[in-house]
């Protein structure tokens, strides 16, 4: 679906919106917490099975 470059970025960008984020308001970094969090173990999870897959 999208590139792994594509999706590094995106992770890299939550991560960083959240601890901006998390300065103002800890609901949100909650929020964001989770969200990145769940990003991050898809992105791992597609990329070791393309690792299985090549292999």
């Amino acid at each position: 679906m999208y590139s792994r470059r594509n999706r590094l970025i995106a992770i890299s960008a939550l991560i960083i919106l959240s601890l901006a984020v998390s300065f103002i308001d800890v609901r949100f970094s909650i929020f964001f917490q989770v969200v990145s969090s769940v990003l991050a173990i898809t992105l791992l999870l597609t990329l070791t099975e393309k690792r299985a897959e090549e292999s």
